[in-house]
């Protein structure tokens, strides 16, 4: 009787994978966008009534490029842990796409 080894990586099912379509893949990304945006908003969000405040009485600011940039970077890191811990985003869940390594 052989006893299959079941920690061996299954090389079969990845065979049968398809990539997903450029459409697919736009689709995935504008729900990311609707749905990750509004989270990330939250963080530089606390820095938006400084900035108001800075504009209205005339001073010239850079406190603008550091809410876009706070932003992004909420946003990447958002992207990142739903792809590290899920090995895909909201969007992808929504469209059924997986990220699939090469090994």
């Amino acid at each position: 009787m052989v006893i299959p080894d079941l920690s061996a990586p299954n090389h079969e099912a990845k065979q049968n994978l398809k990539p997903a379509s450029t459409m697919d893949r736009l689709i995935a990304g504008f729900f990311d966008i609707l749905l990750l945006a509004p989270i990330a908003t939250f963080v530089p969000a606390l820095h938006i009534r400084e900035a108001r405040i800075d504009y209205i009485q005339g001073f010239e600011s850079d406190i603008w490029y550091q809410i876009v940039l706070l932003w992004a970077l909420t946003f990447i890191i958002i992207h990142t842990f739903f792809l590290y811990f899920t090995a895909t985003t909201p969007g992808g869940m929504i469209m059924h796409t997986r990220v699939y390594g090469l090994n």
